[in-house]
C-alpha cells in the first residue's frame, strides 16, 4: 500500500520526490513511521494525509483509477475539501459507489443492510459534522450501535482475510438480520482473535467502563478509516491520555501472558485507567475480590455485595 501512497502525494504535488527520500532516511534512523514524519516536519497536514489514505483505499478495491484519484487529491488539497465532497460534486462520481470512501460504508452496501440512497443523503453531512460515516448512521437511527459494531469487525476480518469477504458479507447479513452482533453467527476458527487468551484494546475500554460504548465506536471506525492504531487515534481525539493509554497497553499485555485473565483485566482497568490505581494494588483487588466471592458461593451463602 506504500508506493500507492506516495504516488498519491507525489502526482498531487504535495511531497516531492526529496522529501520521499529524507522520510525514508528518518523513518530508518529513528523508528518512526513514514506518515508521523510527515506530519511533524510540517510536510503535510493530517487532514492532507487521511484524505490521501482513503483515495488508497479506492484505488486498491478497483473502485478508481489512479489518474483520477491524483485529480481527486489535487483538488482536495487546494480547495480543502473532504475527498467526499470532491468526488460528488465535481467529478459527479457514480452514486452508488460514493459510500465506498468509508469501509464501513462499503461493508454496510455490499451486505445490502443499508441502501445506496441512504448512503448518498447522509454523506455530505456526514462530512461537515466530522462523524465516522456509521458513526453517524447509528447517530441519526439508520443502523443500530449492534449493526455498526459488527460491521466495524466484519472490515477487520476481511482485511485481514480469515475468510473470503463474500463469506463475510454473508455472515454479516445473517447477523443483522437476527439482530445478533456478527461473534455469535461466525464460526469460531475465522474470529481475528489471537492464539490463547487475549483481549482488544475497545473491548478492554468499553466493557471496564473507562470509555463509554458510543466513544469507542467513534474511536475504532476513525482509526480504522484513518490506518492508525486505535489508541493513537484515542490519544489524538483526547478521548483518554497517552499514559491512561499505555496502562491500558500494559493490562492487555498481562493478559496475553497469562498474568491475569480477560475477566479480570475488565476490573483492573476500572481501576488503573479510570482511577489512576497502580496496577500490582489493582490486580490484587481484583483477585481477593474473585477469591471472596468463590468461598461465599461455595459455602452457599447468599451475600449483597457492593460495586467495589
Amino acid at each position: 500500500m506504500k508506493p500507492l501512497f506516495w504516488d498519491l502525494l507525489i502526482g498531487a504535488g504535495a511531497v516531492s520526490a526529496a522529501d520521499l527520500k529524507r522520510c525514508l532516511e528518518l523513518a530508518f534512523d529513528k523508528g518512526l513511521s513514514l506518515t508521523d514524519l510527515l506530519t511533524t516536519d510540517g510536510i503535510c497536514t493530517h487532514k492532507v494525509v487521511w484524505q490521501t489514505i482513503r483515495l488508497q483505499r479506492l484505488i486498491r478495491h478497483a473502485d478508481l483509477p489512479m489518474d483520477m484519484a491524483i485529480k481527486v487529491l489535487t483538488e482536495s488539497i487546494k480547495t480543502s475539501q473532504d475527498v467526499v465532497t470532491v468526488l460528488a460534486e465535481l467529478f459527479q462520481w457514480q452514486s452508488n459507489k460514493i459510500g465506498y470512501v468509508s469501509e464501513v460504508g462499503r461493508m454496510l452496501l455490499e451486505a445490502e443492510v443499508v441502501p445506496p440512497e441512504v448512503i448518498n443523503k447522509v454523506l455530505l453531512e456526514q462530512v461537515s459534522q466530522h462523524l465516522p460515516l456509521g458513526t453517524f448512521l447509528a447517530e441519526k437511527g439508520f443502523i443500530t450501535q449492534n449493526t455498526l459494531w459488527s460491521a466495524l469487525k466484519a472490515a477487520s476480518i476481511a482485511d485481514v482475510g480469515r475468510l473470503s469477504r463474500g463469506e463475510v458479507i454473508e455472515y454479516l447479513k445473517t447477523a443483522v438480520k437476527r439482530g445478533f452482533l456478527l461473534e455469535l453467527v461466525l464460526p469460531e476458527a475465522s474470529d481475528s482473535k489471537r492464539p490463547g487468551e487475549w483481549v482488544r484494546l475497545g473491548e478492554l475500554l468499553a466493557t471496564s467502563g473507562v470509555v463509554d460504548e458510543a466513544n469507542i465506536l467513534v474511536a475504532l471506525e476513525g482509526s480504522m478509516e484513518l490506518g492508525i492504531p486505535l489508541g493513537k487515534y484515542i490519544t489524538s481525539k483526547s478521548i483518554l491520555t497517552q499514559e491512561q493509554v499505555h496502562k491500558a497497553l500494559e493490562i492487555q499485555t498481562l493478559v496475553s501472558t497469562g498474568t491475569i485473565t480477560p475477566l479480570q483485566a475488565t476490573g483492573v482497568a476500572k481501576q488503573v485507567v479510570g482511577n489512576g490505581v497502580p496496577i500490582s494494588e489493582a490486580i490484587k483487588k481484583v483477585r481477593d475480590t474473585a477469591e471472596y466471592v468463590k468461598r461465599i458461593t461455595e459455602s452457599n451463602k447468599v451475600i449483597a455485595l457492593d460495586e467495589s
